[in-house]
C-alpha cells in the first residue's frame, strides 16, 4: 500500500475533523498541534496547514545539506508565500487536514505522484485555504547517502516524469515537421 491509500485508510479510521499527517522518519514537536488547529479554529475556509520540517540529527554531511536546504530553501519560499497570502503546496513531511475539505475535494489520489501537491491544488481549486504555520515544528531524521540511492523522493520523480513529459512532447512535435528526404 503506498502512501495515498494509506492516508484514504487512516482518515476513514479517524474520527476528529483535524487529521494530522507526518513521515514515517519524523516526530511532532510537543506543541505543533496546537500550533495548526488554531488555523482551523480561527479561519473555517483553511483547508491545510503545513508545517514547519526540521533535521534532528545534523552528524553527516548530507544531513547538513538538508538542513541548510529545510531551514533556507523551503522555509524562505513557505515564508514568502505566507507574506503573499498563498501557500502554494502542503509539505508531505508534516501537515494538517480538515477532514469536510478532504472528503469534499474526493480524498487523495492514489495515481498521483506527489499526494501533498495534488491534493494542495484539489483543495486551492475548491477554494480552500492553505497555511503555513513556522511554529508547527516537526523533527525528521537526517538521510544518508546510501538512503538516496535506495529512495528517490517522490517530488524528484515527479521532476523526471515532467522532464521526460517535455523531452517526448517536443520530440514529437519535430517529427511531425520531418520531410521525408528524397
Amino acid at each position: 500500500m503506498g502512501k495515498a491509500p494509506g492516508l484514504n485508510l487512516a482518515l476513514a479510521m479517524s474520527h476528529g475533523e483535524i487529521i494530522v499527517t507526518l513521515d514515517a522518519d519524523s516526530m511532532l514537536d510537543e506543541r505543533a498541534i496546537e500550533w495548526a488547529v488554531w488555523h482551523f479554529i480561527t479561519f473555517p475556509r483553511v483547508g491545510a496547514v503545513t508545517g514547519n520540517p526540521r533535521v534532528r540529527n545534523r552528524s553527516t554531511l548530507l544531513a547538513k545539506i538538508q538542513t541548510a536546504e529545510y531551514s533556507s530553501v523551503i522555509g524562505l519560499i513557505k515564508r514568502v508565500q505566507r507574506l503573499m497570502g498563498k501557500v502554494m503546496t502542503v509539505s508531505g513531511v508534516v501537515a494538517a487536514w480538515r477532514r469536510s475539505a478532504i472528503i469534499h475535494v474526493g480524498l487523495w489520489n492514489t495515481v498521483a505522484i506527489t499526494d501533498d501537491i495534488e491534493m494542495t491544488w484539489k483543495l486551492e481549486t475548491h477554494f480552500w485555504d492553505i497555511r503555513y504555520e513556522p511554529n508547527m515544528i516537526c523533527w525528521m531524521l537526517g538521510h544518508r547517502l546510501s538512503h538516496l540511492l535506495i529512495f528517490v523522493p517522490p517530488w524528484l520523480r515527479a521532476i523526471f516524469f515532467g522532464l521526460e513529459w517535455c523531452h517526448r512532447s517536443y520530440y514529437l512535435s519535430l517529427s511531425a515537421f520531418r520531410q521525408p528526404m528524397d
